[in-house]
């Protein structure tokens, strides 16, 4: 069975090669490449299938990974959100990651579809913690981090450019 989750509005199902082309088309919107990767030029193709490969890939890997969801009503591909491991901070980790086409932003819609996914880490993976970064400009992903109950820790590298580090525990 497909891991599935499911909000008010959204579904989410587990990332597969099925969905490559929403994330094609998510990575070359100017806005949320700005926000992500601190540039508005759309990710390079070549990029697109490498990270297209490590998301999915996860979930063969791990038993969990990033989900790609939807909206209920009208079927349509929102974004992603989920979970991966990472080394980060000098760690290794599990990182909560979200990305959301830019026409469903402001609307709470990645607060909604980032929640499922941290409870996921507490109640099936039994993690202690999460670790989550954002280009220090993102202010709209800091805030989403912040409305979930990660705490801000401080700056950090993060694939090669500063990122604003955060972390949740369990307990939080």
């Amino acid at each position: 069975m497909i891991p599935r989750l499911e909000t008010k509005r959204f579904f989410g199902i587990a990332l597969s090669e099925t969905h490559a082309e929403h994330l094609r088309g998510l990575y070359r919107e100017p806005a949320v490449t700005k926000l992500l990767l601190g540039t508005d030029m759309p990710l390079a193709e070549q990029a697109v299938e490498l990270l297209i490969s490590r998301l999915t890939s996860h979930w063969t890997a791990h038993g969990f990974g990033p989900y790609a969801f939807f909206s209920l009503e009208e079927r349509k591909f929102v974004g992603y959100a989920g979970l991966r491991h990472t080394i980060s901070m000098k760690t290794a980790g599990v990182e909560l990651l979200y990305a959301v086409r830019q026409a469903f932003w402001g609307d709470g819609v990645c607060t909604e579809i980032a929640r499922p996914t941290v409870e996921e880490a507490w109640t099936k993976l039994d993690l202690c913690e999460l670790v989550s970064f954002a280009l220090p400009s993102n202010v709209g992903s800091r805030r989403v981090l912040e409305k979930i109950g990660f705490v801000y820790e401080g700056d950090c590298d993060y694939g090669g450019h500063v990122h604003a580090a955060f972390r949740l525990h369990a307990t939080n």
